[in-house]
């Protein structure tokens, strides 16, 4: 977690579970593997503890598929799909995937009540079989309000909760609900989400997002580790997470950053560090991160964005624009500047102000880093 404060985090992610279905918790389910049987440790609670410890809010994630059992690539035990583990149609099946339904029923439970108040659920590998989407998932994992008492797959009783009012099965976003009522989760399950997600390496580009959008992103070549995470020639370099991360805020959205532990949990030097450069540009630029807002107008992919925040202002130069000058849209009437400056740096920044215009001169933002102006008004933007 000191990692974590250093690279200027706010909340983190933890994997509790990936699609290999090796738990990092203790589950009661019988046919669970586990880091409690391999380690007779709980990882999830050692995060847990060392999160909240470091102020940090806290976000678990937990996929829904499960390669231990083939029922997952054959749920109705007459169509079993290509697989690298060489499994083939067996009536059997069916009722294998009915057990895995069941464990992930059970585990849910499990993260949602043993672990206090959980802030974020990022839901991952819906679909089924490797193929298709989360929606397409959904009829066999039920992620809706309630389960479907005439579904096929149906979830042992022993591992069911019941809504508290009408004594309904409750499906996995509906179990979510009752145990963690504030907390905010991705559609990823195949049911309606609290935000959506914009995963990948992709640039960032288009207008301020609607809602809660996160963009996610691994700075390493793959999700989890491999020894190319030790090599510092394969890291993403600072000035793309730093440009990424600019084209979150001013469109609005959050910003996770994934790094993948060695098998001790180690995070690899190379990545570290670049994590602790990052905190370093992030705390330069916090006013303009934390707590703002994208706009009030939309940005220009690759030339500038804004983000604000009460009173405040910030202009984000990406690198497109280098003209000395630029001219605000518009400020809302009565609006008047009061100062403007870099914030890296403190630069006192010439403006001209005539109405509702104000110019600035002198900017000369660089082309081969970001540059960010802040201006301070004499009221907060409507």
């Amino acid at each position: 977690m000191a990692l974590a404060r250093e690279a200027g985090f706010r909340y983190t992610n933890f994997t509790t579970q990936h699609h290999d279905g090796f738990a990092l918790f203790e589950s009661h389910y019988p046919t669970a593997f586990t880091s409690h049987q391999t380690h007779n440790r709980d990882f999830v609670r050692e995060y847990v503890d060392a999160a909240r410890k470091a102020g940090m809010h806290i976000g678990l994630y937990k996929t829904l598929i499960n390669w231990r059992y083939p029922g997952y690539y054959d749920v109705t035990g007459t169509d079993c799909q290509p697989n690298k583990f060489g499994y083939r149609t067996e009536a059997w099946h069916k009722e294998n995937a009915r057990i895995m339904k069941e464990e992930l029923y059970c585990q849910v439970q499990e993260l949602m009540s043993n672990y206090g108040k959980i802030d974020q659920l990022f839901w991952d590998g819906g679909w089924l079989a490797q193929k298709g989407s989360d929606a397409d998932g959904a009829f066999f994992w039920e992620p809706g309000k309630y389960l479907d008492p005439n579904n096929s797959w149906p979830v042992n009783p022993l591992f069911q909760l019941k809504d508290s009012l009408t004594g309904q099965p409750l499906g996995l976003m509906g179990m979510v609900r009752q145990l963690q009522p504030d907390i905010v989760c991705n559609l990823r399950s195949g049911w309606c989400g609290d935000y959506t997600c914009e995963e990948g390496g992709a640039d960032v580009k288009g207008p301020i997002r609607n809602g809660i959008v996160e963009k996610c992103m691994t700075i390493t070549p793959a999700w989890g580790y491999t020894t190319a995470s030790e090599d510092p020639a394969h890291i993403t370099p600072l000035s793309r997470i730093q440009r990424i991360c600019a084209d979150c805020m001013i469109r609005g959205m959050c910003f996770l950053i994934n790094v993948g532990p060695d098998r001790h949990g180690r995070i690899p030097e190379p990545v570290a560090h670049r994590l602790r450069e990052f905190g370093q540009w992030t705390r330069t630029h916090a006013p303009a991160i934390y707590g703002t807002l994208g706009g009030p107008w939309q940005p220009v992919d690759g030339q500038y964005g804004f983000t604000w925040q009460g009173k405040k202002l910030f202009i984000w130069f990406l690198g497109g624009y280098t003209d000395p000058h630029f001219t605000l849209p518009p400020l809302p009437q009565g609006i008047k500047v009061r100062r403007a400056y870099t914030l890296e740096g403190m630069h006192p920044i010439k403006f001209n102000q005539k109405r509702q215009t104000v110019s600035l001169y002198n900017v000369s933002p660089s082309s081969q880093k970001i540059t960010v102006v802040a201006i301070e008004l004499n009221k907060a933007l409507p």
